[in-house]
């Protein structure tokens, strides 16, 4: 196994592991992507390292858009790490303001997965309270298992167009420098 993708919600693990499967180099790699509700990520990435040497991507929602409160969330996360994990190659990433707002970034993505037309209004709302529109459309309070026909339509989803946002830089990066053994010089990069 080349990493491991550390999340905590069943969605936010599926929709990374296709957005690797969608990604034109990190398709073919052997990196999962697990998820943990309710468990506090930076003491699951811990105990991985205890057992683990493989490089981990914690990837967590920032719930909040505003750049003072998501770097403030991501240091809480450092601190802990550099304190009780200094051996293990990792990444701490925060995805403002939830990890599944990944899935309105793109319009063609926003098409691919949802399974009723998606308004101009609910696709920017989409990049602020994913969970809200998630929820409106699927019927989904947001918690736990996702519906059926999300985890289906997601499955078979070309997420590709979302590696093309500035925001995914630095997840980029380190996978294909944990696969590949070089920065970013990627197919998706402009």
């Amino acid at each position: 196994m080349k990493a491991i993708i550390l999340t905590s919600e069943p969605l936010q693990a599926a929709i990374m592991e296709r957005l690797v499967k969608s990604h034109p180099s990190l398709r073919d790699q052997d990196i999962r992507a697990r998820s943990q509700p309710g468990v506090n990520l930076p003491g699951w990435m811990r105990g991985h390292f205890l057992r683990s040497s493989v490089p981990v991507a914690l990837v967590a929602s920032a719930e909040s858009v505003h750049p003072v409160r998501v770097a403030d969330q991501y240091e809480l996360r450092m601190l802990y790490l550099r304190r009780h994990v200094s051996w293990g190659k990792y990444l701490v990433f925060m995805v403002p303001p939830e990890v599944e707002s990944l899935l309105f970034l793109d319009e063609g993505v926003v098409k691919a997965v949802m399974p009723v037309p998606v308004s101009i209004e609910d696709r920017v709302r989409g990049r602020y309270e994913p969970l809200k529109v998630l929820d409106e459309i699927f019927k989904w309070d947001g918690e736990g298992t996702p519906p059926e026909v999300l985890s289906q339509r997601l499955a078979n989803a070309d997420l590709s167009a979302v590696w093309k946002h500035e925001l995914l830089r630095p997840l980029e990066s380190f996978l294909l420098e944990v696969c590949f053994g070089q920065p970013s010089s990627s197919p998706s990069a402009p």
